[in-house]
C-alpha cells in the first residue's frame, strides 16, 4: 500500500475579494478522512471543498488526512493571497495635485467587495502576464467536448524548460488511436487531452478536471479512476495523485507540465453475473390418441381378461382338461 501523504492543489491562488476557490486532494495512500484549515478560522471535512475568502490578505491552507491508522498533513504557508481592486485617486491644494490610476495593493482595511470574474471555458485561453512573467488573473480553459478543464489560477508561471514565457495554452480530446502506446494495466477509459504546448510547466500546479453527464458517468461511477500523464522523455505513463468526486460526477488532478493526459481504471468494470436457466426438452411426440379411445380401449381389455378366465375357471370345475376337447 501507498504510504499516506497528503498533498493538495488550489485554483486560483490569488485574485480579488471575495475570492472563491476550489480545494482538490491530490493525497496518497488512499485517505479516507479529510480534516482542511484556510487559514481564516474555518475548516472543512470535504475531500474537495471550495471556500471564498471574503477579505483580504495572504492566508496559509493546511491538510490533514488519515486512512485509519496513520495521520498525515500537508501546510502551503501564504498559499492564498486575496488583493482588493485599487480605484483612482487625487489631491490638490498647495499649488498642485496628483492624480493616479488603478492599482492593486494589499492592506489590512476591508475593501469593497467585488466579485472574481468566471471566465468561459475554451478550447484555447490566452494568459494575462504580469512584469514577472506570472497570470495576472484566473483563466480556464475547456475542451470543445465539454469533459476536461484545466483551471489556471493567478499567480501561477507558465515557462517552457528554456524559461520562455507561455502565452497561450491550449486543451483537445486525443483519440485513443492517437495516443502512445499504453499500458495493459490500468485500463484506459476513453479520455485522454493534449495540452499544448507540451513544453509548458506550471508553477505552482493547476487543476486539471473532467467533468461528465450522467451518461458518461455511468460507465465510470465506482471504478478506481486514475488520470496518467504520459512522460515522453521516458516513454511511460505517470500515474498522478487522484480526486474522484462521486457526487460531482467529476475526476481532479493536479498538474505541472503540458503533455498528454489520460483517464485510466485499476479496477475491471463489474459485469453481471448470468445464471443460465435450465431448458427442458421433450421428445417428438406423434398425433395424440383422444383420450376417450384409451379408456375404451382399456375396457375392453379388462372385459376380454375376464371373460377368459371365467370361462377357464367354469371348465377347470367340470373336470375339462384347459386346453379344450382329448382327440380320440
Amino acid at each position: 500500500m501507498p504510504v499516506l501523504k497528503a498533498d493538495f492543489v488550489g485554483s486560483p491562488t490569488w485574485g480579488y475579494a471575495p475570492l472563491m476557490v476550489l480545494f482538490a486532494d491530490i493525497s496518497t495512500g488512499s485517505p479516507i478522512s479529510w480534516n482542511w484549515s484556510f487559514g481564516d478560522g474555518t475548516t472543512s471535512q470535504e475531500q474537495n471543498p471550495s471556500h471564498s475568502y471574503a477579505t483580504t490578505g495572504g492566508y496559509t491552507v493546511s491538510l490533514t488526512v488519515s486512512n485509519g491508522t496513520a495521520y498525515d498533513t500537508m501546510t502551503k504557508s501564504t498559499y492564498i493571497s486575496v488583493s482588493r481592486r485599487g480605484g483612482t485617486g487625487g489631491g490638490g491644494g498647495g499649488g498642485g495635485g496628483g492624480g493616479g490610476g488603478t492599482f492593486l495593493v494589499t492592506p489590512t482595511p476591508t475593501p469593497t467587495a467585488t466579485a472574481t470574474p468566471t471566465p468561459t471555458p475554451t478550447s484555447t485561453g490566452t494568459l494575462p502576464l504580469g512584469p514577472d512573467n506570472r497570470t495576472t488573473q484566473p483563466v480556464t480553459v475547456g475542451s470543445y467536448d465539454g469533459v476536461a478543464t484545466i483551471s489556471i489560477g493567478a499567480g501561477v508561471a507558465v515557462t517552457c524548460d528554456d524559461g520562455t514565457p507561455v502565452r497561450d495554452i491550449s486543451i483537445s480530446p486525443v483519440p485513443e488511436g492517437g495516443l502512445p502506446s499504453l499500458p495493459g494495466e490500468p485500463v484506459f477509459m476513453g479520455y485522454a487531452y493534449n495540452i499544448t504546448p507540451d513544453c509548458a510547466t506550471f508553477n505552482p500546479a493547476v487543476l486539471l478536471t473532467y467533468t461528465f453527464t450522467p451518461e458518461q458517468w455511468s460507465t465510470l461511477a465506482g471504478r478506481d479512476l486514475v488520470v496518467m500523464w504520459y512522460d515522453a522523455s521516458k516513454g511511460s505513463w505517470v500515474s498522478l495523485p487522484t480526486s474522484v468526486d462521486q457526487a460531482g460526477r467529476s475526476v481532479i488532478t493536479g498538474i505541472s507540465d503540458g503533455g498528454i493526459y489520460g483517464l485510466f481504471a485499476k479496477t475491471p468494470a463489474t459485469t453481471p453475473v448470468q445464471t443460465e436457466v435450465p431448458v427442458t426438452t421433450q421428445a417428438p411426440s406423434g398425433p395424440e390418441i383422444p383420450w376417450v379411445w384409451i379408456l375404451a380401449g382399456v375396457v375392453a381389455v379388462a372385459a376380454i381378461g375376464g371373460g377368459a378366465y371365467y370361462f377357464l375357471k367354469r371348465r377347470s370345475d367340470e373336470g375339462e382338461p384347459p386346453g379344450g376337447d382329448e382327440l380320440s
